[in-house]
C-alpha cells in the first residue's frame, strides 16, 4: 500500500474495517518527494477497496462522510452481492442526495 495523499485503502475481514493507511504528500506538487509503502498480508475472503474521494464528499459545502462511518458503510455491505453498488446506495443515503459534485469510483478485489 502506498499512498500519494488520496484516501486509504480499507481491508475489510470478518467484522473488520481496516484503513491502510500510509502517509504521504498529494502527487505532483514536489518531484522530489519520496513515497512510503506498507506491505499487509491478507487473507482468502478479504476484500480490499478503495475509491475516489468524490464518494465521501457529499457537495459544494465541503462536508464528508467521517471514517466511523465509512467503516459501517464497507462493512454493511461486505454480503452483498454487489458490495460496489450497495456502498454507492449507503454512501448516498448517508449524504442525503443522489447528487455528486465529484467523479465517484469504486474498486474493489476479493481475495479467493
Amino acid at each position: 500500500v502506498s499512498n500519494a495523499g488520496h484516501l486509504p485503502v480499507y481491508r475489510i475481514r470478518d467484522d473488520e474495517c481496516l484503513a491502510l493507511s500510509v502517509d504521504g504528500q498529494a502527487m505532483g506538487y514536489d518531484p522530489s518527494v519520496r513515497y512510503h509503502e506498507k506491505q499487509h498480508d491478507l487473507e482468502v475472503d478479504d476484500k480490499v477497496t478503495v475509491f475516489t474521494n468524490g464518494l465521501v464528499a457529499s457537495g459544494h459545502d465541503g462536508s464528508s462522510v467521517d471514517a466511523v462511518d465509512i467503516a459501517d458503510i464497507l462493512l454493511q455491505s461486505k454480503k452483498s452481492t454487489g458490495f460496489n453498488q450497495s456502498v454507492l446506495e449507503l454512501f448516498r443515503a448517508a449524504h442525503g442526495t443522489d447528487t455528486y459534485y465529484d467523479d465517484v469510483t469504486i474498486l474493489t478485489a476479493e481475495i479467493g
